[in-house]
């Protein structure tokens, strides 16, 4: 495979072969969105004034896009779903991609500096240490044995199930965790998640809710919804969560209880918006097929940039300044993603050529 051909492939997390490039657009977006929510979150809502306009931008982006990790899974869930086999390789240069990226922006800023890198702190560096990574390779492993039990559910048993796991680990984890706040009382051992509570949705069983909701959405789909219907319904669920953070968090809500990802509204904002671009028609665009490569590298190295951008110094500044600072501060966060994405996958090209096709095509099927 030419280095060309393997920056046209897919990402390893999301194995599909047909490029939809309305789906390729929102893979963009939400790792936009990912890199949104950690600016706000122990940053600018840290240093804002609660009472300002500034308080209320950040609170709509957060609002917007705190369904960006639940779209991730729903994503391949919808891509997976009918799949009988995974491939091995593919789990192995995910854990991989991790692994290179942590040591190198872990060591790289030591090094500079001339500081001495323990044999210990090396060893943490290599682990592939990402709690997203980890619990969507399971659901990913187990997706051929899940796919395998749904194929043998009818529609409306389907729907039921979906009905249920909704009830069970969104509903009343959310009920529970906000009463637990408004009441402040400890109620983690009425959970139907977990001993510890909820976990705000970052759980695998959240994970095993979307993925089974995109695959829903890939099996029952017939003909495509109005975008203006879609984009209605948007605008009602982000109303609901802004109005929910925007008092809850002045109210001195912990943000992850304003903002779980197993909240209800931020599931159905999250299938909302993946009906939004899955219906759009924008053809089969190469760049954003390209750019979309490397909204996974965005999500694994935003993070070690962000205190280069002196968030605490335009939280409160002029609205339109910091508007345009998130902005500039997500696309040249992403294209330094994108940036790492193409040297990874040069080096990753070098590697493959090496392994032999019986090895590249493992699987692990039903």
């Amino acid at each position: 495979m030419s280095y060309l051909q393997n920056l046209l492939k897919t990402s390893v997390y999301l194995p599909h072969s047909n490029r939809e490039s309305n789906i390729e657009l929102l893979r963009i977006f939400t790792a936009m969105g990912v890199v949104i929510l950690h600016y706000n979150y122990g940053r600018a809502l840290q240093y804002v004034d609660q009472s300002s306009l500034n308080f209320g931008v950040l609170i709509g982006l957060e609002s917007f896009w705190i369904c960006a990790v639940d779209l991730f899974v729903l994503i391949s869930g919808y891509f997976l779903y009918g799949k009988k086999s995974v491939s091995i390789m593919k789990v192995v240069e995910l854990l991989l991609q991790v692994s290179v990226f942590r040591l190198f922006l872990g060591l790289t800023p030591t090094i500079i500096q001339g500081d001495f890198v323990s044999l210990k702190d090396f060893f943490k560096l290599l682990l592939p240490m990402n709690y997203f990574v980890i619990l969507y390779l399971v659901v990913y492993v187990l997706s051929p044995y899940i796919n395998t039990l749904l194929l043998n559910l009818s529609d409306l048993a389907f729907k039921r199930l979906l009905a249920v796991i909704f009830v069970l680990f969104s509903l009343l984890p959310t009920i529970n965790d906000t009463v637990q706040f408004l009441a402040e009382i400890g109620m983690e051992d009425l959970s139907t998640i977990g001993r510890e509570g909820s976990n705000y949705g970052y759980s695998l069983v959240n994970f095993m809710q979307m993925y089974l909701i995109g695959a829903y959405i890939k099996r029952t789909e017939k003909e495509k919804k109005k975008l203006s219907s879609l984009m209605f319904k948007i605008l009602i669920c982000w109303s609901i969560l802004f109005v929910w953070g925007f008092f809850g968090i002045r109210a001195g809500m912990d943000i992850n209880f304003s903002y779980s990802y197993c909240n209800p509204f931020v599931i159905i904002l999250a299938v909302y918006l993946f009906l939004l671009f899955r219906n759009m028609d924008i053809g089969n665009n190469i760049v954003v097929n390209i750019l979309a490569n490397g909204s996974f590298a965005v999500y694994l190295t935003h993070k070690n940039f962000l205190s280069y951008l002196h968030i605490e110094n335009y939280a409160n500044a002029n609205v339109i300044v910091l508007v345009g600072h998130i902005l500039g501060s997500v696309i040249i966060l992403y294209f330094v993603g994108f940036f790492a994405y193409v040297v990874y996958s040069f080096f990753l090209n070098l590697v493959e050529k090496m392994i032999p096709n019986s090895i590249k095509q493992l699987k692990l099927k039903v």
